[in-house]
């Protein structure tokens, strides 16, 4: 009998996981006020990375 690809992995990985986080804990800290965390799209300053792209990327 030829067995799909879906019952050979659950016959091989009975309970399989998904995924696992690593999520460090946030301590609470001032927050930008709800204009500028809508503008920045964190509430948080410290969580304020922008995405910079090419800018910082070296030309060779």
């Amino acid at each position: 009998m030829k067995q799909t690809l879906s019952q050979s992995q659950s016959a091989a990985f009975p309970d399989p996981v998904l995924a696992m986080a690593y999520v460090l804990m946030q301590p609470w800290e001032q927050t930008y006020d709800l204009q500028t965390a809508l503008c920045r799209g964190t509430l948080f300053p410290s969580l304020d990375k922008p995405f910079l792209g090419k800018e910082v990327t070296p030309r060779g």
